[in-house]
């Protein structure tokens, strides 16, 4: 839906979430412009839909982005290789902070290494403690770690990801109360908002294409 600011498409699409809930069906609303805060929303759908705001400030999301997927061809579920992960996650930092060759590949190193010796509990927290080991080990790889770990830190210290849950994203499409559910990014720069948006839409399509629903 494309327009100027102003010319309805907000509007157009809480018309179509309240058709969404009329049919049964859940709406999920990643909100990165906050045109979608309880108090931008119209009365009608407010009372129809009963709207639920996740506050990722308050409530992190559920997920880890450092989950190895998995892919369903003819039926056999195939997990990634630690480095198929780190290749993706290694991706998106660098879509959104423009990371040289030397910083992908010192990002990549930690990100495949933690993952392979883990036992699914890597994280942000992790990665940075990675980084850190490779600054201080010093040699070539030092300095481009050092540099990653300034640019992503502001990121891992606003701790925008809780505790895994592997079920979150079904409840809240089986969730009848509430037809409707705002992943609320408020509050954050326009960088965290992008990765937080990236990690949790790669988790979900991910999770549906493991779930075949």
């Amino acid at each position: 839906v494309f327009g100027a600011s102003g010319t309805g498409k907000t509007y157009t699409i809480q018309a179509l979430l309240c058709e969404f809930g009329k049919a049964g069906q859940n709406a999920l609303i990643v909100d990165y412009t906050s045109g979608f805060t309880t108090s931008q929303l119209e009365e009608v759908l407010r009372e129809r839909l009963r709207p639920r705001q996740h506050m990722v400030r308050r409530e992190p999301l559920p997920i880890n982005p450092f989950r190895k997927q998995a892919d369903v061809i003819d039926d056999v579920v195939l997990d990634e290789d630690p480095s198929i992960t780190a290749q993706r996650v290694t991706g998106v930092f660098s879509e959104v902070y423009q990371l040289g060759d030397q910083q992908k590949s010192a990002l990549y190193t930690v990100i495949r290494d933690g993952i392979e010796g883990g036992d699914g509990a890597f994280g942000l927290e992790a990665l940075a403690e990675g980084l850190e080991e490779l600054r201080e080990a010093g040699g070539p790889v030092a300095t481009p770690a050092a540099s990653v770990l300034s640019r992503i830190q502001p990121f891992i210290d606003m701790h925008p990801f809780g505790r895994e849950d592997p079920e979150s994203w079904e409840s809240l499409y089986t969730d009848a109360g509430s037809r409707c559910h705002i992943i609320q990014l408020a509050g954050y720069s326009k960088d965290v908002q992008r990765l937080i948006t990236e990690f949790s839409l790669i988790d979900l399509y991910r999770y549906y294409r493991a779930q075949g629903s």
